[in-house]
């Protein structure tokens, strides 16, 4: 059965487009790319954003086809047929169709050659010859002391421990907050300390607490084995764990949208106040 395509309107066209930079813009709200072509992420949003404008262009067309049952019930049966115009007659030659298909196979392209370009099989003698490795005494770079109290022995997870049975005798903190598992150690006030930020504990938390924001932050020192809860004079409004405008690298990526991200760590300063730490390039 040969199937007719009529040109759509001018009205048409208009509208689809417009679905299709709509449902681009939703989709960098939540993929947050860096507009940045040393990033995969940028050409990998760029090839889903153009094969989203490919399909709104082309169309899809659901017909319906009502087929006579030859049983002696003669019962009729309907068919629900969906066809995807990817390629299809949006204009009588069909060729910016193909041209669309094209542009967004393109950045994948892009991608491939780049990252087989940069990698360090190709750029080998590149790569060794970033540091300069001198040659250094050992006694003299690393003295030996007789004071060992201020070494911090305590890993990771065990401070984890001690932030969690801590925050967990606050009831009125444990109820909504939860200690993030990413803890940073810093030197605060000469000594070895471990830090971290409070999160909500779940979206209802944050929506029940998302205008006042974090109340505090949690420190473990790693000699002394000890744990305290940090209030803070005001709440943090951005974190990993805020939704929406809230969302820490949502509020980023707006504010620095050229940006590769990289690591992000919590911190404090001498007085007590609270940093995010972005490596980035």
């Amino acid at each position: 059965m040969t199937q007719n395509y009529t040109k759509p309107s001018v009205l048409s066209i208009i509208l689809r487009s417009l679905g299709a930079l709509a449902t681009d813009a939703l989709l960098y709200y939540f993929m947050l790319p860096p507009i940045n072509p040393h990033s995969k992420d940028f050409w990998i949003y760029l090839t889903v954003a153009l094969a989203v404008l490919a399909v709104y262009l082309g169309g899809v067309r659901i017909s319906a086809l009502t087929e006579r049952d030859t049983s002696p019930a003669k019962k009729k049966k309907k068919n629900i047929k969906i066809e995807v115009n990817l390629l299809g007659r949006l204009f009588p030659a069909g060729a910016l169709s193909y041209v669309l298909v094209g542009l967004a196979l393109l950045p994948l392209l892009i991608l491939f050659v780049g990252s087989f370009f940069s990698s360090p099989f190709i750029n080998a003698r590149e790569y060794a010859a970033v540091i300069t490795v001198d040659e250094r005494d050992f006694d003299l770079d690393m003295p030996e002391i007789d004071q060992v109290t201020n070494i911090a022995l305590m890993d990771t997870d065990s401070a984890r421990i001690l932030g969690n049975r801590m925050l967990g005798a606050l009831s009125g903190v444990v109820s909504q907050y939860v200690a993030s598992d990413s803890y940073t150690q810093i030197n605060y006030h000469g000594k070895p300390m471990k830090v971290t930020n409070l999160e909500y504990d779940g979206f209802f938390k944050w929506i029940n607490n998302c205008d006042k924001g974090i109340p505090g932050y949690v420190t473990v020192d790693p000699v002394g084995n000890t744990a305290e809860f940090c209030e803070l004079p005001q709440g943090m409004i951005y974190s990993h764990s805020g939704y929406f405008s809230h969302d820490l690298v949502r509020k980023l990526r707006f504010s620095y949208p050229t940006k590769i991200f990289q690591s992000i760590s919590f911190e404090i300063d001498e007085e007590g106040n609270v940093y995010y730490i972005v490596s980035c390039a």
